[in-house]
């Protein structure tokens, strides 16, 4: 797994590129990774948590729904919300310095009118606290 460090709030979008279509991390430290199933957005709070954003990248694109799976410890209620398009969901961090991981899978609807295919899209993603 690759694992990519983000800020807070993280932003991800659904996008096109040569290979199709893919989830992109907008928010890197370093360029805009696409993310795969094998690899993770990794953000670090002192806070309570991290937002989340994700949203199309063009008007051949339709988020249809994003789902969250906790792996191992990680709670399994996120809060989330549809503003304009974008889907907010609020991680929550751990109480102390550990990480809580979650399958993240958006699925959208993309392409033009005519050729509109589902796509799956499904990296992980990854909360850690740190210390203050």
């Amino acid at each position: 797994m690759t694992i990519y460090e983000s800020s807070a709030p993280v932003l991800m979008q659904v996008q096109s590129d040569a290979a199709g279509y893919a989830l992109i991390l907008l928010s890197c430290a370093t360029g805009t990774p696409t993310l795969g199933a094998t690899d993770a957005a990794r953000a670090s709070t002192v806070g309570v948590g991290v937002e989340v954003r994700i949203s199309a990248g063009g008007p051949d694109i339709t988020i249809d729904s994003v789902t969250v799976t906790p792996i191992r410890d990680a709670p399994s209620t996120i809060p989330s919300t549809v503003d304009s398009g974008t889907h907010v969901l609020a991680f929550p961090a751990p109480e102390t310095e550990t990480e809580f991981m979650w399958d993240l899978v958006v699925a959208a609807t993309v392409g033009p009118v005519d050729h509109r295919l589902v796509v799956r899209l499904d990296p992980k993603m990854i909360v850690r606290k740190t210390h203050a």
